[in-house]
């Protein structure tokens, strides 16, 4: 229920000052909240000046959205930055939606061979969390017969 609530910004204040407090735990935001909390009169002007100050511009949206269009998993590459990298894109590009509408800009990244194994696997569409586990699990698995055909060659 918090998640649905939450997906649809639809928190009360103590819901979403626990999900502040919880959450966003980077030093440089708990000082702005420390700073801006003396300044700000009610909870609702405290939330006001956080989403302003730390939502996206159009313009950083822009960027993320064709940096994300730039992005792309090669055979070699580790998959770990590689989700890092793609899920601060789509926290700039899309803020607030759910995670599920990441899964086809997810598959959009990756390396043809690894879409392909993947459209195989109708299950896979079901759940982004399910889809990063198995894509990384089937990385993995090619990074490893990369290595060992490279291996062959020497």
């Amino acid at each position: 229920m918090f998640e649905a609530k939450a997906s649809k910004a639809n928190l009360t204040d103590a819901e979403w000052l626990m999900l502040v407090e919880k959450h966003l735990i980077k030093p440089i935001i708990r000082e702005w909240l420390a700073q801006e909390s003396k300044k700000r009169l009610t909870f609702q002007q405290l939330k006001d000046a956080f989403l302003l100050r730390w939502t996206p511009t159009e313009t950083e949206k822009n960027q993320a959205v064709y940096k994300l269009s730039m992005l792309k998993l090669a055979p070699g590459d580790d998959f770990k930055t590689h989700k890092e990298a793609f899920e601060k894109l789509m926290r700039i590009s899309q803020p607030g939606h759910p995670h599920q509408t990441r899964v086809m800009p997810f598959l959009g990244t990756l390396y043809p061979s690894l879409s392909l194994d993947l459209t195989r696997e109708p299950t896979v569409y079901n759940d982004y969390h399910q889809l990063v586990t198995r894509v990384c699990f089937l990385h993995s698995q090619q990074k490893g017969k990369a290595q060992v055909a490279a291996a062959d060659a020497n």
